[in-house]
């Protein structure tokens, strides 16, 4: 893995730092950023500290708490705002693969310098991972860093590529990893059949996510039902006729919900099962679904454990995990009963109702072929949240609708969100129609 001078010296005062501070995004990418940088930072006997935010804007900057630290990495965030950062700290690092304003700045690490594409091969977990990997040489970092880069769904053809395949790569060298080719949806491994289709959130599955009687007549359609009627049985439990019955009936049902035919194919494509690892932590896919709870619920005391490899702690993220997935069933069911139906835009209001972090979730689930899906939650000091997923280019749509109402949005081609005043919500959303009906 050739690594350019201009790496090496950017990461120089991580190495001469004896306190670290990471500030990181609440979603699996942010918490896996955080969680592999810290296993080499950690190695050569730094103290680390982190801090989880649910976003990074202008105002926040000096609200970190900056002073304790030699240093600090901010990731997964902040790409936006570096001379803001600057005017309140002279060492720090940001470690991004969202839009940025100067791809020049001296703090920056991002896949467009490396020649990368920031959507497909190389998350911001990517980066730090190999941040990490500089700092302390562990192909089992390289691994973890794979978690952030499943979560924000960077696959072609159902596999990694870029350096996030160069990872995949790696970790198989080193018996880290072990790859094979079957149904990707996280929690195959140890939630109970019926479960992983009920609390799937990524993706969410219409007619299947939050939909009980949705599940049993998908069991029941590929004869599971008749085999196991008590729905006690794991995939992990089922013979290889059973599963293509399974994918067959799973198949047909998401053409019947309007999916595409390469989308149903994308469900099945490489595992990457992490060695030695049990429970949420089995799979790249899973562990990626657990960090996002762990993040989503700002339990930044777990993260050093979980990617760590701390004896105990893994029943206590899967603790918070079944709670957070159950917290999205809830709101997802709600979110299908109670939308605006705006032609190319499909929208729920959730504010009062639930916690922010539910917002991509129920977004996705009202999402559809030529329809974009979107939710609005509750953001502090006047301001509400919005996600927006399916469409196209929503990242420069969203961006630009938010900055004529005062306030500030951006993401990728195909999920995006802002922050905006709450009084503008009309305004912003009469603004995004215009835009998704011209292009849509």
């Amino acid at each position: 893995m050739e690594v350019p001078v201009w790496l090496r010296k950017r990461i120089k005062p991580l190495r001469e730092a004896r306190s670290v501070l990471i500030v990181t995004h609440h979603d699996a990418d942010g918490v896996s950023s955080a969680g592999s940088l810290s296993r080499g930072l950690l190695s050569l006997g730094k103290e680390v500290d982190i801090v989880v935010l649910r976003q990074f804007y202008p105002d926040q900057v000096e609200k970190v708490p900056y002073s304790d630290h030699d240093s600090v990495v901010f990731t997964d965030l902040a790409g936006r705002y570096l001379q803001e950062i600057s005017n309140y700290l002279d060492s720090f690092l940001v470690i991004d693969h969202h839009d940025q304003t100067d791809l020049n700045d001296q703090h920056l690490v991002h896949p467009l310098l490396l020649g990368l594409n920031p959507d497909v091969d190389a998350s911001a977990s990517t980066l730090s991972a190999l941040v990490s990997h500089l700092l302390s040489p562990d192909e089992k970092t390289l691994a973890y860093g794979l978690v952030g880069a499943a979560g924000d769904r960077q696959f072609e053809g159902g596999r990694f590529k870029g350096l996030n395949r160069t990872f995949v790569t790696e970790a198989l060298k080193s018996g880290v990893l072990t790859v094979y080719r079957d149904l990707t949806l996280p929690g195959l491994s140890s939630k109970l059949l019926p479960e992983v289709f009920l609390y799937s959130t990524d993706p969410v599955l219409p007619g299947l996510t939050g939909n009980a009687e949705g599940v049993y007549d998908l069991l029941e359609r590929a004869g599971i039902v008749s085999l196991y009627p008590s729905g006690r049985i794991r995939y992990s439990e089922l013979g290889l006729e059973e599963k293509r019955r399974l994918f067959t009936a799973l198949h047909l049902h998401l053409l019947r919900q309007g999916w595409s035919p390469s989308d149903t194919l994308s469900l099945i494509g490489e595992v990457y099962e992490l060695n030695g690892n049990y429970g949420y932590k089995s799979t790249v896919r899973s562990f990626a679904v657990l960090s996002n709870a762990v993040g989503k619920n700002l339990r930044e005391d777990l993260i050093v454990p979980l990617y760590t490899d701390e004896v105990g702690v893994l029943d206590e993220a899967e603790s918070v995990l079944s709670e957070y997935l159950r917290t999205l069933y809830r709101a997802v069911v709600h979110g299908r009963e109670h939308y605006k139906d705006e032609g190319v835009l499909v929208w729920a209001d959730l504010r009062s109702s639930f916690p922010p972090y539910v917002s991509g979730a129920v977004a996705e689930a009202l999402s559809s072929e030529g329809r974009v899906g979107m939710c609005v939650v509750e953001d502090e000091g006047g301001y509400v949240k919005v996600s927006l997923r399916g469409g196209r280019r929503l990242s420069a749509i969203v961006s630009a609708a938010a900055e004529k109402v005062g306030g500030e949005g951006g993401g990728h081609d195909r999920a995006a969100g802002a922050r905006i005043p709450e009084e503008k919500l009309e305004e912003f959303i009469s603004l995004l129609l215009k835009e998704l009906q011209s292009l849509l």
